[in-house]
């Protein structure tokens, strides 16, 4: 009689690649905002809501992000922004314009529907501001568009009007926005004053353009800026530098070896002769600013650790010198 063939130890499971890894990682956290959300009781709205809304669309690899303002009657059936006349709008101005909805993605300023559909108001706003920075955070873009004043106002944190900052570039939350009118708005007065729609369209081509890469995207404030730039930039000496000349070496108590910081990718032409060598021998990795936004928004959503982050730091190594944006 034949022994039964040994059996070997199962085959390891493929390895991930790290743009993969961090997609699922967003995914699991998305999930889990969701959970929190149906369980959260911070304001009233729990209780006339039929459905959650969280953000929807390609996490952790949109192109553009938008925000509106609250769920309206099929986003509360369906469980997903902006999926009513509203969104059905949008998307066919993203297509004229040469955008896709699929490249998009979507949330509300509240996950929750307000009741007949009046406008949320700024304590149901507030309370759902945790789980909208931890959305935003998920996106895998810098550029998004704030739909209408209530989405304008909650990521300002103080109350505007949009007709006073329609198109209007601003930064929050590690993004350009490009504050524009709702579409409802525009639906409702595109006969009467179709110059709403020209704005309108005017706004989203901004914000793709950005997104694109075919316009440069506005600089923050130097507060913004240094604010971004805390604990990957060493020290305030550091992050002035920095704002000043657009490049900066310097020791990274983070990752644990020199960093060549630089503003713009054309900066590298004009660091001196010393670091230039450095760069080109690999003792030092370099970091665009569209870089250090993403590796900000990423550890901004609990994603990415220190070891995550020096791993990313080595494949930059890895790849050797020169600048690579991350999208």
């Amino acid at each position: 009689m034949k022994p039964p063939p040994r059996v070997g130890a199962p085959p390891a499971p493929p390895s991930l690649d790290p743009a993969t890894t961090a997609i699922v990682r967003r995914k699991i956290e998305l999930a889990e905002i969701t959970k929190e959300g149906l369980e959260c009781r911070a304001c009233p709205l729990f209780r006339s809501r039929k459905a959650l809304c969280p953000a929807a669309g390609p996490i952790g690899k949109a192109e553009l992000v938008i925000m509106a303002e609250a769920p309206g009657k099929m986003e509360d059936i369906i469980g997903a922004p902006l999926v009513g006349p509203s969104g059905h709008f949008l998307d066919k101005q993203l297509a004229l314009l040469g955008g896709r909805r699929a490249n998009v993605m979507v949330m509300n300023a509240v996950m929750c529907r307000p009741p007949r559909n009046r406008d949320p108001e700024p304590e149901e706003v507030a309370a759902c501001r945790p789980f909208v920075v931890r959305q935003l955070a998920l996106a895998g873009t810098y550029v998004g568009v704030a739909l209408g004043r209530i989405a304008t106002s909650a990521l300002m944190n103080k109350r505007v009007k949009i007709s006073k900052v329609r198109g209007e570039p601003f930064w929050a939350h590690g993004k350009v926005w490009i504050p524009t009118y709702h579409p409802a708005m525009v639906l409702r007065n595109q006969e009467e004053n179709p110059e709403y729609l020209q704005l309108f369209r005017d706004d989203l081509s901004l914000a793709i353009a950005i997104s694109k890469g075919h316009l440069a995207s506005p600089r923050p404030t130097p507060a913004v800026m240094a604010k971004m730039m805390e604990g990957l930039l060493p020290g305030p000496e550091a992050r002035a530098r920095f704002q000043k000349q657009k490049w900066v070496l310097a020791y990274s108590t983070k990752l644990g070896h020199e960093v060549l910081y630089l503003a713009d990718p054309g900066v590298i032409t004009r660091v001196t002769a010393k670091v230039q060598r450095k760069v080109e021998a690999k003792l030092v990795t370099v970091w665009t600013f569209e870089e250090l936004l993403r590796v900000g928004e990423i550890a901004e959503s609990r994603e990415l650790t220190l070891g995550g982050l020096r791993a990313i730091d080595q494949t930059k190594m890895a790849m050797g010198p020169g600048v690579e944006v991350l999208r």
